[in-house]
């Protein structure tokens, strides 16, 4: 059947609406959030790396979530401008793989830093005594480099079987960006697998992550504190990120865990709008603007540039 078919090799990438109107409000209002968020990303990343007071763990790992929204939101929010435009937007199957794999690189290497993360909150909390034995300057790179090298393995084997497939028909990819659930619906092979497969490994990614972070949130919270204002501020804490790895973990799972869903294609385009425009404001926000620490040495910089 193949041999008589010619292999689609280039893909055309659907507007998000047929509105010029609408278009227009969109590209501007998710222009200035992925301004906001690159500028705030690239802004803290330099202020961890040259304040030696930053130098701990924790901003290590804040450093490495700040890098992974920006090289997330580069990789697949200007594609969705261009989209925004009505010209005719096309993309090879190579670039569309590689589109694929490296923002499934980035994102999976958030969920297992926010693991990290949390991990490293609980350290510092219930085992502060021999808190940098346990998150000493080798095992911090290991959790690193393991966050990345893990996200790696499970993007390489949702990109395997997704180029492995044999596009002959349409070549209209309803999506804004190379996606897999779009590229199953064009397939001309056999697409059970190509679900299968990739979607066990994201519940295992999304299971395991969670299930760390939120044993490491309950033993922060039931630790021994002696202040009362203690617990309440740590309850106020790990509610604000729970917030925000709940709505990351509750994405990733609508769009990947469960490819088989009846939900349709306008919804998943709808809720990865939010993955990838909101959540990385949202990391931003929470993790880094309210870090008292980062804004008395971001401010300091400022005041000091201003009188230099």
């Amino acid at each position: 059947m193949k041999g008589n078919q010619s292999r689609v090799t280039e893909f055309i990438l659907l507007v998000l609406t047929d509105d010029p109107e609408v278009s227009t409000v969109l590209f501007m209002v998710f222009l200035m959030i992925y301004s906001f968020s690159l500028l705030g990303n690239l802004t803290i990343m330099p202020l961890m790396k040259f304040n030696s007071q930053l130098h701990t763990p924790m901003y290590l790992f804040l450093n490495h979530l700040s890098l992974s929204d920006t090289d997330f939101s580069y990789l697949v929010t200007p594609n969705m401008l261009v989209n925004l435009m009505p010209e005719k937007k096309t993309i090879s199957l190579p670039a569309c793989a590689a589109q694929y794999f490296t923002g499934a690189t980035f994102g999976g290497s958030e969920c297992f830093l926010l693991a990290v993360m949390a991990y490293d909150r609980y350290a510092v909390n219930c085992k502060p005594l021999i808190y940098m034995v346990i998150m000493s300057e080798k095992k911090c790179a290991g959790l690193v480099v393991l966050s990345y090298l893990t996200s790696i393995i499970n993007a390489l084997m949702y990109t395997n079987w997704v180029v492995c497939l044999w596009f002959c028909g349409p070549n209209e990819l309803n999506y804004f960006c190379c996606d897999s659930s779009a590229l199953l619906k064009l397939s001309c092979s056999d697409t059970h697998l190509a679900k299968i497969f990739p979607s066990i490994s994201s519940r295992a990614m999304v299971t395991i992550t969670t299930v760390i972070i939120v044993i490491s949130y309950l033993y922060r919270y039931h630790s021994k504190n002696p202040h009362h204002r203690g617990k309440v501020q740590i309850l106020l804490t790990c509610s604000s990120h729970l917030l925000t790895i709940m709505l990351y973990f509750g994405i990733v799972t609508f769009i990947y865990v469960n490819p088989s869903s009846n939900y349709s294609m306008d919804q998943n385009k709808v809720v990865s709008v939010f993955y990838v425009v909101v959540i990385p404001k949202l990391n931003l926000l929470i993790y880094s603007l309210r870090n008292k620490e980062i804004m008395d040495t971001l401010r300091r910089m400022v005041v000091k540039g201003s009188f230099s």
